[in-house]
């Protein structure tokens, strides 16, 4: 008998155990069960500019509408919550019962957080408001993603074709693999000088000029870029030379008659001769071969008389540097320059 009172309680507390599984979860324990994200995977990697889908299951009783927020660090605050970079609602629900999608645009512009590569974190939350409760919101667990910097697309060309530009020239930029109708920037140096969209294709089309570097010949390599203006890591680079088309004489000034002077050119047609014409009074008075130009910049270094001694007199002399053995006021290019020679300077 006593065996038989056993077994009946035993099978009674089996069917309580199982009365209990079959009946439905009670409302508000519902609503306290936290969102459960699906996707993207913890520690999932992104590329910067794309769309991303998130996914997270949830199971309240009651009509509702679910946050995501996203934030550069994991910290919470006193309701559980990580900041809001960007903060969106209302997720979609989607044919699953439960399941509720978002997918964020991509906005192109460059402080939204899909174009910046780096670490965030992600966390959706619902809320809930019970009589008494201090903390409405039911937050899911954190999960981390890592945005990717989005592959170069960008190439730029710079015309006209020249190995080495003079200083004041401008320049053709032409380019390709921009966001179709996005701003870009145009950099010379770091500095931006102007800003141009892409065409429907993707290219762009400039014109950029070069700085005057003053009167001393002198070479430098200038950087120009173009930079998708709210997507800057899309930017091409390309190197141009440049040089000032200028001369040096050192010293610059009459000393005696035979005196010799450094000379230092640059600009001038790479492999030409350069010849000096010396006139005074608006007569050709000497014309002096000086070398040949070398290098992509057109430069030639050396030492002569600044003013031939067999025809130096006293005066106010004008010297044509130019790349023609005769003189002619309409060759180009050309320098020039003045040397006065005083009197007292020829006894």
């Amino acid at each position: 008998m006593q065996r038989r009172a056993v077994t009946t309680a035993r099978c009674l507390a089996a069917l309580a155990a199982a009365f209990a599984l079959a009946l439905p979860v009670p409302a508000a324990a519902q609503d306290d069960v936290p969102p459960t994200l699906l996707s993207p995977a913890d520690g999932a990697t992104v590329v910067g500019g794309t769309r991303v889908t998130f996914l997270i299951r949830t199971t309240p009783s009651e009509e509702h509408q679910l946050w995501l927020s996203v934030s550069r660090v994991p910290t919470v605050d006193l309701e559980g919550l990580i900041g809001a970079d960007a903060d969106l609602e209302p997720f979609l629900p989607t044919d699953q019962p439960g399941v509720f999608l978002a997918a964020p645009e991509v906005h192109d512009v460059a402080g939204f957080w899909m174009n910046n590569p780096g670490t965030y974190y992600w966390q959706a939350y619902r809320i809930h408001c019970p009589a008494n409760y201090r903390d409405c919101k039911v937050e899911s667990a954190i999960r981390k993603l890592t945005v990717t910097a989005r592959p170069t697309t960008a190439r730029i060309a710079i015309g006209p074709p020249s190995a080495c530009h003079r200083a004041g020239d401008t320049l053709h930029v032409t380019g390709t693999g921009f966001t179709p109708s996005m701003p870009v920037d145009l950099l010379l140096g770091g500095a931006v000088t102007s800003t141009v969209n892409a065409s429907a294709q993707g290219t762009v089309e400039a014109e950029l000029k070069l700085p005057s570097s003053g009167s001393v010949p002198g070479q430098r390599t200038y950087r120009v870029t173009a930079r998708e203006h709210n997507t800057p890591t899309n930017t091409a680079t390309a190197s141009v030379p440049a040089t000032t088309f200028a001369y040096r004489a050192n010293p610059a000034s009459f000393q005696r008659r035979g005196g010799r002077a450094s000379l230092s050119f640059a600009g001038f047609p790479t492999a030409r001769s350069v010849y000096a014409h010396y006139r005074l009074d608006g007569r050709t008075r000497a014309t002096v071969k000086l070398g040949r130009a070398t290098g992509a910049c057109g430069t030639l270094a050396v030492d002569a008389e600044l003013i031939p001694a067999r025809v130096v007199r006293a005066g106010t002399w004008v010297v044509q540097y130019d790349t023609r053995a005769r003189y002619s006021a309409r060759t180009a290019p050309r320098l020039l320059g003045k040397i006065r020679v005083p009197a007292s300077r020829l006894r």
